[in-house]
């Protein structure tokens, strides 16, 4: 399959998405990112040369207010009780109703990395080379507070795994619980690359599957390899928690299932509470 037809398919499964997405969160989100900010203080499409960070206010599922706040990058652990990276396709402000939504399903409050996603479903390569080139950025942060990072969840969605893994590899952090939600990551990649370097540093890890994920379908074919957020078998993967939830994903597209779907995030959440606790 060419490239171009594959984009195609992702055009179509992402209009749907957008369709049927139905978020019901109302809150802060604490954000931290490496987009640049415009007059407002509001992050825009780009990339920056540094890490700013603030407030943002949702309300009825929209992003009504943003005030920049230096103290969240310099002190995190007063806004938020887990690290939050979202996936491809996703601007600022669904980037931060995503995470506004995930926090208020499991209680939790969340400290969004918002990366340069183009927030354009036609422009998958580029969010992907944004991806990458944010991984850099992440693991500073991670590394500059370790000790709360290490203590604290870190969550990441679709293509916001790749951001949170490449991190991880050049970070000197040994975090206590990772979840990598619907991720879209190669499956062999993992296993030969990020799964062996990483082990012995990872308290406890877990991935969020459903084999009926119509967008990591459609990366499959795009990419011409099985994603790991469809991997419900686990792959004979050692010490690592599958949580498959296809049989209680009942979104359209089955790919932001974590907002749309209590029962998925309360497996999550159950996870969470459970799993590593030293």
């Amino acid at each position: 399959m060419n490239n171009s037809f594959g984009v195609y398919m992702l055009v179509a499964v992402a209009a749907i998405i957008m369709v049927s997405q139905s978020v019901r969160a109302d809150g802060e989100v604490a954000f931290i990112t490496d987009r640049p900010l415009d007059q407002r203080s509001r992050p825009a499409d780009g990339r920056a040369d540094k890490l700013r960070s603030g407030i943002a206010l949702v309300s009825k599922g929209e992003v009504r207010f943003v005030r920049e706040r230096e103290r969240v990058l310099s002190r995190p652990q007063e806004y938020a009780d887990f690290l939050f990276i979202h996936g491809y396709n996703r601007g600022f402000d669904k980037a931060t109703i995503l995470a506004d939504g995930l926090g208020s399903q499991i209680q939790r409050r969340p400290l969004l990395f918002s990366w340069p996603s183009v927030g354009r479903v036609d422009r998958y390569f580029e969010d992907r080379n944004n991806a990458e080139w944010a991984a850099t950025d992440l693991a500073r942060l991670l590394d500059q507070h370790q000790g709360y990072f290490e203590r604290t969840p870190l969550i990441a969605h679709s293509m916001g795994t790749l951001v949170l893994l490449e991190a991880l590899m050049v970070s000197s952090i040994s975090p206590q619980q990772v979840v990598l939600m619907a991720s879209d990551i190669d499956v062999d990649r993992f296993k030969r690359h990020y799964y062996p370097a990483l082990k012995g540093r990872i308290g406890c890890l877990a991935i969020v599957v459903a084999d009926d994920d119509r967008a990591l379908q459609t990366s499959k074919t795009l990419n011409g390899y099985p994603r790991l957020g469809s991997l419900t078998s686990g792959g004979d993967i050692e010490d690592m928690d599958v949580i498959d939830v296809t049989d209680i994903n009942d979104t359209l597209v089955g790919h932001e299932y974590f907002v749309d779907n209590q029962a998925v995030a309360d497996r999550i959440d159950l996870w969470l509470k459970s799993a590593c606790n030293r």
